[in-house]
Order: C-alpha cells, then sequence, then structure tokens
C-alpha cells in the first residue's frame, strides 16, 4: 500500500490532498501516510498535507488500492488493483485481437 499511496501522490503532485480508500483499509494507508508523504517530500521537493477522506469510500467491490485527488475533487489519480487491471487489458488488446483473428493484412501499422 505504500507504494500505491507514493505512486499516486507523485502523480498528482499537488500539496493538498484527499485520499479515498476502502473502509477496511483505513487504517493501513493512515500507517504509511507518513512515509509516502516523507516519499514525495525526498523525491519531488513538495510538501503535502494529505486527510484520509472519512465519508466517502471506495466501494468494497474494489480489490484494493487508493483514489487521490485534490480538495475540491477536479483532479484524481486512481491507483487501486481494478484500475491497474483495466490499464493492462487495454494495452494487450491489440495482442488479444491477433491471438483471436490473426494478423489483419490491410494494417500498415501494429497498435
Amino acid at each position: 500500500m505504500l507504494v500505491l499511496v507514493s505512486e499516486a501522490l507523485l502523480q498528482l503532485v499537488e500539496p493538498n490532498v484527499l485520499v479515498k480508500c476502502r473502509k477496511c483499509d483505513v487504517d493501513l494507508v493512515q500507517s504509511v501516510l507518513p512515509s509516502s508523504i516523507a516519499t514525495v517530500q525526498r523525491e519531488a521537493n513538495l510538501t503535502v498535507s494529505a486527510k484520509i477522506d472519512t465519508k466517502n469510500f471506495l466501494p468494497d467491490s474494489c480489490c484494493g488500492g487508493v483514489e487521490i485527488s485534490v480538495w475540491d475533487g477536479r483532479i484524481r489519480v486512481t491507483n487501486t488493483l481494478d484500475a491497474r487491471l483495466d490499464q493492462v487489458a487495454e494495452k494487450l488488446l491489440p495482442k488479444i485481437r491477433e491471438q483471436i483473428f490473426g494478423v489483419n493484412k490491410n494494417r500498415k501499422f501494429a497498435s
């Protein structure tokens, strides 16, 4: 969880953030948040103030991870297992298409 929170904070690069996690992960996120903030301070030279959202949680159906946003929620980084699996599936789609349907001779470039 430490790496997930640190990665999301480094991607967002905002001084004031709100951390959303599953209800069952609140204690874990609270325990790793100071280390993650220290990592951001060291690597990005940015002082971060983070607060865990105790009113809105990620759904229990989520496989874990965090969603970090600025206070007003306009900018958001979703670093959950579900989001990572979606990214991998999207990246592998051309290879899956090729395995199922074969190479398309009309394509000039592989995507």
